[in-house]
């Protein structure tokens, strides 16, 4: 268990693993984040290149209004699988292999639904999914870029499209206050574009800005601000399109 991965978690991405809570005040639902992406072995070499392998398990929950002190779940989507990282020498060059396993589901709370309520869809997709990974330093401060792209090995409805990709870049402000309970301030912002299938190829946007409390060698605390228009995150309903803002923190 070396601590710390090698790849950076991809603050844009909704399809990272993280634990922690997301609100939309339009609609007064949440989005619930429950999982970890660590790596278990690292290797470095003699150049100082280093490699890892890891695992991960997450999953994104809909939460409906809040009745009655309970929080009624809507739909599920759970993920499971393995990762492969590299980073190159001077820690400017990284990549990941992620080879997962994604189930979607309608849970108990979906009756409440009333007039919108709608079957379960029988929705699976086993993919490898390749990001490559670029950092600049622009004075103390971090910018990433990366590309990435995916290949559906299993995927129903078997009209969906087996390639996907995405691409983004993020960026942390470093040190916006020296301390604040005896932890740094980080500021960030992030945007990832995921181009997915609905079968038609459609263009999906995240904007996400935020605050990091804590070292980045260590567990930390992020408040955030989100911006998502695109395909359903949800994929019971992968043919709706949505247009959301959202506020919420997780720790990682």
């Amino acid at each position: 268990m070396p601590g710390i991965n090698i790849f950076p978690d991809l603050k844009a991405n909704v399809y990272e693993a993280r634990s922690g809570l997301l609100y939309y005040p339009k609609t007064g639902y949440f989005k619930i984040d429950i999982g970890d992406a660590r790596d278990i072995l690292k290797y470095s070499s003699a150049a100082s290149s280093e490699y890892s392998f890891g695992s991960e398990f997450f999953v994104h929950a809909l939460g409906l209004n809040i009745k009655t002190k309970r929080l009624p779940i809507d739909a599920a989507e759970g993920y499971f699988g393995i990762h492969f990282s590299y980073s190159d020498s001077s820690k400017s060059l990284k990549a990941r292999l992620r080879v997962l396993h994604n189930s979607s589901h309608l849970v108990d709370g979906h009756l409440e639904r009333g007039s919108t309520y709608s079957s379960s869809i029988d929705y699976v997709k086993d993919y490898a999914e390749l990001t490559i990974l670029r950092s600049f330093k622009i004075g103390r401060n971090n910018l990433d870029c990366y590309l990435g792209a995916a290949y559906a090995i299993v995927i129903h409805p078997h009209n969906l499209k087996k390639f996907t990709g995405n691409a983004g870049m993020q960026m942390s402000v470093y040190k916006i206050a020296d301390s604040l309970f005896e932890r740094p301030v980080d500021l960030f912002w992030a945007y990832n574009f995921n181009l997915s299938s609905i079968p038609a190829y459609i263009g999906n946007s995240h904007f996400t800005t935020g605050v990091r409390f804590g070292n980045w060698d260590a567990a930390a605390l992020t408040l955030y601000l989100s911006y998502y228009i695109g395909t359903s995150l949800f994929n019971q309903y992968y043919n709706k399109r949505v247009n959301e803002f959202s506020i919420g923190f997780y720790i990682d």
